[in-house]
């Protein structure tokens, strides 16, 4: 957003009367393909964005359609070449000052494109729909198998550089102010922080100065859910260095995609090729939230995509145990969501190539936060098994234990002042 903020008012209605039509157009020839899961879920998400751009004020509805192309063209160019997605741009759109204030406003891959579309025959103009579609058409471009045009050879693209675009984040200080709170509104973390400080520092206790100095090694990774009662750190009392943890709503691990889920991919790469963890644990939970809104089958534009991920574990969930009890059905689904997630995580490159070397171990754990039990999933049997023992309750002490002595009570007599026999 800072890239936009630098342009001018006039600047940014320029952009937004190009890049509204060009943008949805990109999404028209995105729906083709978004019938693939993970390409879905990347296709709602864009979908939602550009539908609230219209409701924003002009500046923030050009951040929308500048982060939309930027997510949105390393998608298409996966299926469609440059050269192929060029005949669509419209002629008034191939101008080299155009393709410069996409690289103003931070629209890089689109300013490419523009550049690619200078020497090309554009489209018809009936293949250029100004709003977006709503269900998947097939778009003018070639595919893989049938090109429609012939590909030319674009110029190479040049980078713009702009002296006045800020180098660094800008922040509205008066925005901010009012984003940060009331003071104090956050000292429930800060007096946490404090308890840790005083663990962890000093005192004799130089566990955090060791690790500064020798950096982070865990043989551990685990990739859980957002949820605060189920954090790793909390369940596996952990202390400073124990784990390396990745969390993400539902503990959902999507299918591998090499331009998909950035970091996921750059995590699994850093933990077991570089830092050379030796186990990596997948932990899903019962009464989660993520899964609730599966089940329940939300509309939520933000939620919906992503926990739709999962929609074969919910599916297999209801076979097993149908849907009259949806306890049981909500159950079911999040230990299904395990094993859904676990496959996924398996198919990572990086994953597969360790596990084959014998350098990793991969599991699936389960936490049943109301019962206090950990269960890990045994692919022979396709069944989760107790791990941890219940231990029984610590016995209430006695008052033989106590030393206080308890006052003498004078017997109690009898009418007539007999005492007792």
């Amino acid at each position: 957003m800072s890239q936009v903020t630098a342009l001018s008012d006039q600047d940014i209605k320029t952009l937004n009367d190009a890049l509204d039509p060009l943008v949805h157009q990109l999404m028209t020839i995105f729906a083709a393909h978004a019938d693939k899961k993970f390409e879905r879920v990347a296709y709602n998400l864009v979908e939602s964005a550009l539908k609230m751009a219209d409701r924003l004020p002009p500046q923030k509805k050009l951040g929308a359609l500048v982060d939309g192309s930027n997510k949105l063209l390393p998608k298409i160019q996966k299926y469609v070449s440059n050269d192929d997605l060029a005949v669509i741009v419209p002629e008034n759109l191939r101008k080299p000052e155009i393709a410069d204030l996409c690289d103003k406003a931070g629209a890089t891959s689109l300013a490419a494109l523009l550049r690619a579309s200078f020497n090309t025959v554009a489209a018809p103009a009936a293949v250029q729909p100004q709003q977006p579609v709503a269900a998947p058409v097939t778009a003018p471009v070639k595919t893989n198998t049938a090109p429609v045009v012939a590909a030319v050879t674009p110029p190479v693209a040049t980078q713009v550089s702009d002296p006045e675009t800020p180098a660094a984040a800008e922040i509205d200080a008066e925005f901010m102010a009012t984003a940060k709170g009331a003071p104090g509104a956050n000292q429930t973390l800060v007096d946490g922080f404090q308890r840790f400080r005083r663990q962890f520092y000093g005192d004799g206790n130089d566990l955090m100065t060791k690790l500064v100095k020798e950096g982070a090694h865990s043989e551990f990774f685990v990739i859980n859910c957002i949820d605060s009662r189920s954090g790793a750190d909390l369940v596996f009392d952990g202390k400073p260095g124990q784990e390396y943890t990745h969390s993400q709503m539902a503990g959902i691990v999507p299918p591998f995609d090499k331009n998909g889920m950035e970091e996921l991919n750059a995590t699994l790469h850093y933990v077991i090729d570089v830092k050379k963890i030796k186990h990596v644990i997948l932990m899903g939970h019962s009464h989660c939230g993520g899964c609730a809104a599966l089940v329940d089958k939300t509309d939520d534009p933000y939620i919906e995509p992503w926990v739709d991920i999962a929609r074969d574990a919910r599916d297999r969930a209801e076979n097993k145990v149908g849907t009259a009890d949806t306890d049981a059905l909500k159950r079911e689904t999040e230990r299904q969501i395990v094993v859904q997630s676990l496959k996924n995580l398996l198919d990572y490159p990086m994953v597969r190539d360790a596990v084959e070397a014998g350098k990793i171990t991969v599991n699936g754990w389960y936490f049943d936060m109301a019962n206090g039990v950990l269960n890990e999933y045994d692919p022979e049997s396709d069944s989760f098994r107790q791990l941890n023992k219940i231990e029984p309750p610590a016995p209430i002490s006695t008052p033989q234990s106590q030393t206080r002595k308890e006052p003498q009570q004078e017997p109690v007599r009898r009418r007539g002042g007999m005492g007792p026999r």
